[in-house]
């Protein structure tokens, strides 16, 4: 009786092309997730800060701005407040029965 060969474990593939296997595909993952980015930038970029898109969002925004400090009484208080991202504007409202201390939360809405 002839001796039964036993299969030994497969040849492995040189390290070269088990590379190549996995860095091909990966690749091109890579690069097309760098031109996604670069074309969702191009087409939505990031707002900055104290920037209007257009001329017309800006004057929408000053005129109901205006409207609304025009139904307020005048503010008893104004300070420009330095931040890393430019001046802040704030406004107070005190009067005799609010005084100088920090507004009642017992205002509901």
């Amino acid at each position: 009786m002839p001796a039964t060969r036993v299969p030994g474990p497969p040849a492995r593939r040189p390290l070269h092309t088990r590379v190549l296997r996995w860095a091909r595909p990966l690749a091109i993952l890579v690069i097309l997730g760098l031109a996604a980015a670069t074309l969702a930038r191009i087409v939505w970029p990031d707002p900055s800060v104290g920037h209007w898109r257009s001329s017309d969002g800006r004057h929408a925004y000053v005129q109901a701005y205006d409207r609304a400090m025009g139904l307020l009484p005048g503010p008893t208080l104004t300070r420009d407040i330095p931040t890393s991202l430019g001046s802040v504007r704030a406004y107070g409202w005190t009067s005799p029965s609010t005084g100088s201390g920090p507004p009642s939360s017992s205002c509901r809405a």
